[in-house]
């Protein structure tokens, strides 16, 4: 602010006053304009609104948890904050442990792949780890319904129990551990189809991958990349993870098949030249037998489906996996393209909304038949509108944000601006809150070198502020003597607004761009609702504007309420 009105000063002191005014206002150092005293009318809207962050009776409990930072509430509660640094690591770092389970045991399964004893001791312990996170979530705080945090321990507990627990105990316990023993005391033949069963067990992890998703939906807000990007990732992975699963599923069904199956028909030649030495899919090794499962199945789920790998004639189970592939496949394969295209489309929101405005306005001017001269004129105040005011419905957006917060995003937002505006920030001075009023009421224009800004003929009841270019002053009476030149951070035309309501007026002057300008204008209906809605606060304006408004008779000239007296010079 103190930028703003020593507006002689560099740009890079007035952006970092507007910075620090924006950060003042998210700590509080801005008076919520619902502070301010309102209105009848304003005071009638906010008494017939519930505001339930007044209402509503908080906990002792949640009050104190709102209170204590991560680390006090680990010292004084031993509860783990839910967004503490460290838990948010260990919550990635379980998601990784989750994804490489979930991995490696549908690997071993379908490919009946043996585990090396150095496998074996890391795996257990991950088991370890899952055990470990099991705990941790019984002391994790959780919000209530009312987005509060809970420090209640039993309350955390029910609401795990009755949650993630089961699916976290069941695909922690090591069953193929524990029914190992059992399996080797029975006969060849049952254990090898007990071995199948504890195989299948294990299957059991990948109920993980649901807590998986969660972590990521809670992260995809806060990493710093597009989210376009993140979607477009997480959409490939779920169809290499789909793969994965389908590769697994239909190599595992080779091996089981009784006598020839599908990977005995899937051979090369030793060697071009020799045409009765062929080795097939059985006999590679384990990456290429992966390969070519892999290859299978993502051919059908594109409905690629080349034909070289197809189910063995009489192989019911190879038919019905076959089946299955082609149905399931191709459904997460028309999932993924039809979420990619909307990511697509939808890549750039603000672009897409900017040409649609764009494209309305044209249309519209269409429509009409203007001229070109006022179709230019409309789309070079339009597109400065753009430039200026958000492509979005700022108001329909923020309408639900506690005011603290919004007035924050409207300082920030307008902070090239703020320091342009040294008559409302001195308004601020006096009135706290004033700013982020007034700023939501003002409307951006542009204008051309020559373009008439204000004059007799347009006679509007408005002000301006002088974003960036320059104008100049020339009074009717003498058109060829240019009085002043209004430059950047400067205003012009208050008197319209200090001119009594009944009174009619006519300008004296006519002010017109001398390069292309950038203004934002207060129009007489915004500086009549601020009346209305903020006695205070336009009281504080309204003095401003008295004193920075010119002599008397020097910019408007003030006529009679009798209509009788309009054409009588003398009387004006």
């Amino acid at each position: 602010l103190e930028a703003a009105h020593a507006h002689g000063g560099s740009a890079a002191t007035a952006a970092n006053a507007a910075t620090a005014a924006a950060g003042a206002a998210a700590t509080g150092g801005y008076v919520d304009p619902g502070d301010v005293t309102l209105g009848e009318g304003e005071r009638g809207k906010l008494s017939s609104r519930s505001v339930p962050g007044r209402t509503r009776r908080r906990s002792s409990v949640a009050s104190e948890a709102a209170n204590l930072t991560p680390l006090e509430m680990w010292t004084k509660k031993r509860i783990i904050h839910p967004e503490a640094p460290l838990k948010t690591a260990w919550d990635i770092y379980v998601a990784g442990l989750i994804i490489y389970s979930v991995l490696t045991v549908t690997y071993r399964i379908g490919f009946a792949v043996g585990v090396s004893p150095g496998e074996a001791g890391f795996d257990y312990f991950i088991d370890i780890c899952f055990f470990l996170d099991i705990i941790f979530s019984f002391r994790t705080a959780v919000y209530d319904e009312n987005e509060q945090l809970v420090l209640d321990p039993r309350v955390i507990a029910r609401h795990y129990v009755r949650g993630w627990f089961t699916i976290d105990l069941l695909s922690t316990i090591p069953f193929d551990l524990i029914l190992l023993p059992v399996v080797s005391n029975t006969t060849a033949l049952r254990s090898t189809k007990l071995l199948r069963v504890v195989r299948l067990v294990r299957l059991v992890k990948i109920a993980r991958l649901l807590k998986v998703s969660g972590f990521f939906d809670r992260f995809e807000e806060t990493v710093p990349i597009p989210q376009a990007l993140v979607r477009i990732v997480k959409l490939l992975v779920i169809m290499l993870f789909a793969a994965h699963l389908l590769s697994c599923v239909w190599y595992g069904t080779g091996l089981s098949t009784r006598g020839e199956s599908w990977q005995d028909g899937y051979c090369f030649p030793d060697s071009p030249d020799d045409d009765e030495d062929e080795t097939c899919a059985s006999d590679f090794t384990r990456g290429p037998q992966y390969l070519v499962a892999l290859y299978y199945a993502i051919t059908t789920m594109t409905t690629v489906g080349y034909g070289d790998i197809t189910p063995v004639s009489g192989s019911n189970s190879e038919m019905g996996v076959a089946i299955m592939a082609e149905v399931l496949g191709t459904t997460v394969y028309a999932y993924v393209i039809g979420a990619l295209v909307e990511v697509v489309i939808n890549l750039s929101p603000a672009d897409r909304a900017r040409k649609r405005q764009l494209t309305e306005m044209s249309e519209y001017l269409r429509s009409l038949k203007a001229n070109p001269a006022l179709t230019n004129s409309v789309r070079k105040h339009f597109l400065y509108r753009l430039d200026v005011r958000s492509v979005f419905d700022e108001d329909a957006i923020l309408a639900d944000v506690p005011p603290h917060v919004r007035n924050s995003v409207l300082l920030f937002a307008y902070r090239d601006v703020i320091p342009l505006l040294p008559l409302l920030c001195g308004v601020e001075e006096v009135v706290p809150g004033a700013l982020v009023v007034l700023l939501a009421r003002l409307k951006p224009a542009k204008y051309g070198r020559g373009d008439v800004v204000v004059s007799p003929r347009i006679n509007a009841r408005e002000m301006h502020f002088v974003v960036s270019g320059a104008l100049e002053v020339v009074r009717v009476k003498d058109p060829t003597t240019t009085e002043t030149l209004i430059r950047e951070a400067g205003h012009f035309n208050q008197e319209t607004l200090l001119v009594p309501e009944q009174k009619p007026f006519k300008l004296l002057v006519e002010v017109r761009a001398c390069c292309p300008t950038q203004i934002l204008t207060l129009s007489w209906g915004e500086y009549l609702a601020v009346k209305g809605f903020y006695p205070k606060l336009a009281g504080a304006l309204q003095s401003s504007l008295e004193v920075t408004a010119g002599p008397k008779g020097t910019w408007v000239a003030v006529g009679p309420t009798r209509p009788e007296l309009l054409a009588s010079e003398d009387a004006w």
